[in-house]
C-alpha cells in the first residue's frame, strides 16, 4: 500500500493533497513504529515497489522486509516530504479550503521527525539547511527557514524524552525495546554530526537582535543535553538523578577523565558539554551585562538543568 501511496503522491503540489500526504504518513509511522524496528532487523525480503512476501506465524500475518527493504522504504519516505522544507505556501485571501501554512508546517515536521529510522536523514539535512540559511541570516526567508529547522531538531529529541513518546505505539510490552532502539539511533546520529551541530547551536544562540531564535536554540541545546543525559550517562544509570544525586553526578564528573572507559552516551555529554562551557567562558569574560553574556548564562543552566531533570519541564 505505502509504494503505491508515495507513487501517487510523488511531485504533489496543491496544498489540499499535500496535508492529507503527510498526514497520512505520519499516522502509518505512528501506528506500524514497532513494525517497521522489526522488519529493520531482518526477514525474507520482499520487493519495496509492491512485492513483499506474506509470512503466517501463528494467527498472525506479517509482512516481513530485509534490512535493505526497509532503509529503501524509509529514503523514500524521506525523499517524498523532504522536499517540501521550507514550507512556503501562504494561502490566497478568503481560502475556501482552510488550508493554513501552520497546518502544513505542523505535518511536515511530524512527518520528518515522526521515526528514529528517518534520522540518518533528517539530521544531516537539517544542519545543512540551518548552516546555509544562517549565511545569510539578515534574509526574512532564511530566518524563517532556520526556525523551521530548529523546531524540527527540538522535536527530534523531545520525542525521545517522554515516556508517553507520541511517535511509538502505545503497547506496554513493545514500547520500551522500541524507544531504547530509537534512542541507539540518534545517539550514532550525534556521535557523527555532533561537531557542526553544537557550533550551528552556539552561533544561533549568540545571534544579536533574533530573540525567538536564540530561545530556540538555547531550547535545543538544553533537549540535547537532557537526552544524552537520559540515555545513561555513567553514574546515573538509566539517567536522571532522582535518587542518591550527589553519588552519581560525582560518579558521572569523574569519567571525564577517563575516556577510553567511558560509554558512548558519556562521552558524547563530555565532549558537548566541556565545549559549551568552555565557548561561554569566552563568551562571558567578553561581554559581560551584554545580551550574549544573558543568553549564555540561560545555557549554562539549561545544561546544569537537563542532569537534574527526569521528564522536560
Amino acid at each position: 500500500i505505502i509504494p503505491c501511496f508515495c507513487n501517487a503522491a510523488e511531485g504533489e503540489k496543491d496544498p489540499r493533497c499535500l496535508y492529507l500526504i503527510m498526514q497520512t504518513l505520519s499516522n502509518y509511522v505512528y501506528i506500524y513504529q514497532e513494525d517497521i524496528f522489526v522488519l529493520s532487523a531482518g526477514g525474507d525480503i520482499g520487493d519495496i515497489d509492491g512485492n513483499a512476501t506474506i509470512s503466517v506465524n501463528s494467527s498472525v500475518t506479517t509482512i516481513r522486509e530485509s534490512q535493505d527493504g526497509i532503509d529503501r522504504f524509509v529514503e523514500r519516505v524521506y525523499n517524498l516530504v523532504a522536499c517540501y522544507f521550507p514550507i512556503t505556501f501562504v494561502p490566497p485571501p478568503d481560502d475556501p479550503f482552510k488550508i493554513s501554512t501552520q497546518m502544513l508546517v505542523d505535518s511536515l515536521q511530524s512527518c520528518l521527525t515522526s521515526h528514529a529510522m528517518l534520522y540518518k536523514h533528517t539530521v544531516p539535512f537539517l544542519i545543512d539547511q540551518i548552516t546555509e540559511s544562517y549565511a545569510n541570516i539578515d534574509d526574512t526567508d532564511a530566518v524563517s527557514t532556520i526556525s523551521h529547522a530548529l523546531n524540527c531538531v527540538l522535536e527530534i529529541f523531545n520525542r525521545q524524552l517522554t515516556s508517553n513518546n507520541p511517535s511509538l505505539t502505545p503497547t506496554a510490552t513493545t514500547t520500551n525495546a522500541a524507544q531504547a532502539q530509537a534512542r541507539t539511533l540518534l545517539i550514532e546520529q550525534l556521535v557523527i554530526y555532533q561537531n557542526p551541530l553544537k557550533q550551528l547551536l552556539f552561533n544561533v544562540a549568540m545571534l544579536m537582535g533574533q530573540a525567538p531564535l536564540v530561545q530556540q536554540a538555547i531550547d535545543c541545546i538544553a533537549a540535547v543535553c537532557r537526552f544524552i543525559w537520559a540515555s545513561g550517562v555513567e553514574g546515573c544509570g538509566s539517567g536522571g538523578c532522582n535518587s542518591n544525586r550527589d553519588s552519581c553526578c560525582k560518579t558521572a564528573t569523574s569519567k571525564v577523565s577517563e575516556s577510553e572507559s567511558q560509554s558512548e552516551p558519556t562521552q558524547l555529554w563530555t565532549s558537548i558539554t566541556v565545549w559549551f562551557i568552555t565557548q561561554l567562558n569566552t563568551e562571558l569574560g567578553a561581554e559581560v551585562g551584554s545580551v550574549n553574556a544573558k543568553a549564555s548564562m540561560n545555557i549554562v543552566l539549561g545544561i546544569i538543568q537537563s542532569c537534574h531533570t527526569p521528564q522536560p519541564s
